[in-house]
């Protein structure tokens, strides 16, 4: 069936082609930066004091997100297809260089969007073990628990994706340029060939192996994670307000607005917040991208049907899989708008880096995170070199004495030292 009977096909083509090369280079770009921050962030966090299951999920999440955004953005979206939406012609089509290739890059890509589904989906239950119980799931507590549970899904990851990526190989198809990003760019229309590396259905022994590999990426990916986090959500949320309300009622007649024990429980929200805040937007938008699956798999799995529906289905698949990615790059913006140790924390990196770079100084900027920036690095420079140290901190004191005059010490003498204090995330328990 050729496209000019399809035209819807050929519009969402242009679409998916249009969205790969323009929209998912500035996801890729920001996702991948914003999880490197909060991989830092986290990681500088547990030197500071030590690591909890909070630190851990973010920086396990932090990890797979990127590897989603690097394995499907960047090389199967933006290089298999959106650089040639720009330029009009194949540049860079990794998954079809090989065979191996075609099977790699699918194993890496099934196995990160595997292991971001599943570990929010235990990053939910771990928040809603600690809504729950609270004594027993303690902020600090369980740490053996939680890598156990990161290291677990990395393994059945694996454990599933080895055998799905056997069935993977690369196929010429026959396409037409017809109101597609090659006739745009000056390039004659009519059919070409075109490379693609999907499921291979030839011998009924493999029949078996290739649905299961469909329905598991289809299924086992996204519909079923999906659904599980709708649901592990809502009972966060309903858990969450409970919790509240019964919060309020025990404070209200013992604590003052503004007091520390109230202070304290809103910070503990916030980390369930930032769960609820990811889950929201991981379902809002795999939601039409698993009603899309669904759909389509009533087309047929391994050998579906030849129909202008079918064909429609598919190009919109790819096309709600590429708005899907802004969901793995959502990580570092939810955690600064929803936890505020964390918008602390991104202040005190970003005042360590500016002092470092020497394009702002203490004595200009009287803030918090600036003198603890400036102890810390005056603390790494102590140890160090303590000789150069010793002397650059006399020659600052004879300074400060002449520009002090007899009336006494300037003013940068008369400011406090402050204390480099680990940002300790507060305690989690949830009491009732």
């Amino acid at each position: 069936m050729s496209n000019s009977s399809c035209p819807l096909e050929a519009d969402l083509r242009f679409a998916v082609g249009a969205t790969r090369a323009y929209f998912t280079p500035i996801i890729v770009v920001t996702g991948i930066l914003g999880n490197i921050a909060t991989l830092i962030i986290f990681t500088l966090e547990a030197r500071l004091s030590r690591w909890n299951r909070f630190g851990i999920y973010c920086s396990a999440l932090a990890v797979s997100d990127a590897g989603v955004l690097l394995v499907s953005g960047l090389l199967d979206d933006f290089l298999g297809r959106g650089l040639m939406h720009a330029t009009g012609r194949a540049v860079l089509k990794l998954d079809t260089v090989s065979v191996a290739s075609c099977k790699l890059l699918e194993f890496l890509q099934n196995y990160f969007l595997f292991v971001s589904a599943h570990l929010l989906l235990a990053f939910t239950v771990d928040r809603l073990l600690g809504v729950w119980r609270p004594l027993r799931f303690a902020a600090r507590g369980c740490v053996r628990e939680t890598v156990g549970a990161v290291l677990a899904v990395c393994v059945a990851g694996l454990a599933l994706n080895a055998p799905a990526a056997v069935v993977y190989d690369v196929a010429e198809e026959w396409h037409s340029r017809q109101n597609d990003s090659a006739s745009t760019a000056g390039q004659s229309a009519g059919p070409h060939l075109w490379r693609t590396c999907h499921v291979t259905c030839n011998a009924t022994t493999e029949n078996r192996l290739a649905n299961f590999a469909i329905y598991y990426k289809g299924f086992g990916i996204f519909v079923v994670p999906f659904g599980l986090q709708v649901a592990l959500s809502a009972a966060l949320l309903y858990l969450l307000l409970r919790a509240r309300r019964r919060r309020r009622e025990l404070l209200s007649p013992t604590s003052s607005p503004g007091s520390g024990l109230q202070d304290s429980h809103r910070i503990e929200l916030s980390r369930y917040y930032a769960n609820l805040a990811l889950s929201l937007a991981s379902c809002l938008l795999a939601a039409p991208l698993c009603v899309a699956i669904v759909m389509r798999a009533n087309c047929g799995v391994c050998n579906p049907r030849d129909s202008c529906w079918c064909r429609y289905l598919a190009q919109l698949t790819k096309l709600l899989d590429s708005v899907q990615d802004a969901s793995f790059a959502a990580g570092f913006w939810v955690y600064l708008a929803c936890v505020a140790s964390f918008r602390q924390r991104v202040a005190f990196a970003g005042a360590v880096v500016c002092l470092s770079s020497g394009c702002i100084s203490s004595e200009s900027v009287n803030r918090a995170p600036v003198r603890r920036a400036e102890e810390l690095l005056t603390r790494s420079q102590r140890r160090r070199r303590p000789g150069a140290y010793a002397s650059s901190l006399m020659q600052k004191r004879r300074s400060g004495s002449h520009v002090g005059g007899n009336g006494g010490s300037a003013g940068g003498d008369d400011r406090k030292t402050v204390e480099m204090q680990p940002l300790n995330e507060p305690s989690e328990v949830m009491q009732e």
